[in-house]
């Protein structure tokens, strides 16, 4: 799902403002596995570890965003 789809879901209230916030911390963690995971490979490191390693990092942090708790921030 691009960016682009989770604003305009947001928008149209399909998709609530904390959800489209999860999806893009973990699209930003994410974004990259395929090109980190080449250039790790070319140092020698397993395929497989690397990939795995990653997901889960992200996974994990995604987690650890989800049961933050809400905060409401105030304009006085």
């Amino acid at each position: 799902m691009a960016p682009g789809c989770l604003i305009r879901d947001v928008q149209n209230g399909v998709l609530g403002k904390r959800d489209s916030m999860l999806a893009l911390c973990y699209l930003g963690l994410c974004h990259s596995v395929i090109e980190d995971t080449l250039l790790i490979l070319m140092l020698g490191a397993d395929v497989a570890g690397v990939l795995w390693a990653r997901l889960l990092f992200a996974v994990v942090v995604v987690a650890v965003i989800a049961r933050w708790p809400a905060t409401e921030v105030s304009n006085k």
